[in-house]
């Protein structure tokens, strides 16, 4: 149930997330709102993010911080607003549409599969092929300790992912998005002790870390 305390802009925060560097920002909301019945949970939103920084959504249980990031992510289609990447004009029709346009979410729930391999995950649905239609085994565990040093982490990407610590999954689940050239990645939820030494000492409720492709 969404309180009646609405994510709105101030001047403060307006000019804490503003692009810093030169030419247009990566990620550009402007005026976002949205309503349920008898709520309005997001109250004229703006905010920029530059390619290459990390921002958290910061505020109370039902200030409409998940609402805004189930927008960025095509879960929920916004009331009015708009949303802009790379500057260009984005109206998402669902996730696979935002995924599409490179907006990747890490929800709570992990999105692993338990059986498969740390790089099968990273991989899941695109695995490198061989000709021959044969998998690249060796391409894919490859690129697989490449995304995961992005992100700081050094596993054993042929172990099964059931066989890591729920912060090691999670860093699975980032490097898996970066490598699928997500030009913006947006965490639900992450733990109070964040596992990539990427978003070391952030514990917000949601973070919007753009990639630095």
């Amino acid at each position: 149930m969404l309180a009646h305390n609405p994510v709105s802009p101030s001047s403060a925060a307006a000019e804490a997330v503003r692009d810093n560097h030169d030419g247009a920002p990566e990620l550009q909301l402007d005026s976002v709102t949205k309503s349920y019945p008898g709520v309005q949970a997001l109250k004229g939103v703006s905010f920029s993010v530059s390619r290459g920084s990390i921002h958290a959504l910061a505020g109370q249980n039902g200030a409409g911080k998940s609402t805004l990031v189930k927008i960025l992510s095509g879960a929920e289609s916004p009331d009015g607003g708009t949303i802009r990447l790379g500057g260009e004009l984005q109206r998402f029709r669902d996730p696979m549409d935002a995924q599409r346009a490179g907006i990747h979410t890490i929800y709570q729930e992990l999105s692993l599969v338990p059986s498969l391999s740390v790089a099968e995950n990273i991989f899941l649905g695109q695995l490198p092929r061989r000709a021959g239609a044969s998998v690249d085994w060796q391409r894919m565990q490859a690129e697989a300790r490449t995304a995961l040093d992005r992100v700081g982490f050094d596993l054993d990407v042929r172990r099964p992912v059931a066989s890591y610590s729920t912060a090691e999954q999670q860093a699975v689940e980032l490097a898996k998005a970066l490598h699928k050239d997500a030009r913006s990645c947006s965490w639900m939820n992450p733990p109070p002790r964040c596992p990539c030494p990427m978003l070391s000492g952030c514990s917000p409720s949601s973070a919007l870390c753009p990639n630095k492709a």
